[in-house]
């Protein structure tokens, strides 16, 4: 019962990791662009 909980349990961290590291993608692909805009304006 405890592996079976343990199995249920895995997919929804993996689930929560992802979300998160999506959010945290998101925000250097965001920043990346803010510097690279700031590049060309001062070229």
């Amino acid at each position: 019962m405890l592996s079976c909980r343990r199995a249920l349990a895995i997919p929804a961290w993996t689930r929560m990791a992802a979300r998160v590291g999506g959010m945290v993608e998101a925000e250097w692909q965001a920043a990346i662009e803010k510097v690279e805009q700031i590049a060309a304006a001062d070229s």
